[in-house]
């Protein structure tokens, strides 16, 4: 008996944590960086699974952009956006795409 009062102790705070953590997350606004392959993607699919929108920032690797993009949209909204972040004109550039398309004020 007590193992099972445990065990749905146990379900029930998980599932209060999951409720709790899309709350917390709930309309907020990532850009990653380096999002089109490697710890970029794997960071951009976890925020997608929080309900985060994610912003995916590439260089070179549009195709893997893309592929990110895919992988967001499965649980969130995303969008793809290029610049060389050492280039300060380019960095300017990418707040003001991200500005064009309406997307809300970057939150995180």
């Amino acid at each position: 008996m007590q193992k099972q009062l445990l065990m749905l102790f146990v379900s029930f705070l998980s599932h209060r944590m999951d409720k709790i953590m899309s709350d917390i997350f709930h309309n907020k606004v990532m850009l990653v960086t380096g999002a089109s392959g490697g710890i970029g993607r794997a960071i951009a699919e976890e925020a997608s699974k929080q309900g985060i929108t994610v912003l995916i920032h590439y260089r070179k690797n549009k195709a893997g952009a893309e592929q990110s993009l895919k992988e967001v949209e499965k649980y969130a909204k995303g969008a793809i956006f290029s610049a060389d972040l050492s280039e300060y004109e380019e960095v300017k550039k990418l707040f003001e795409d991200i500005k064009k398309r309406d997307i809300p004020q970057l939150t995180i």
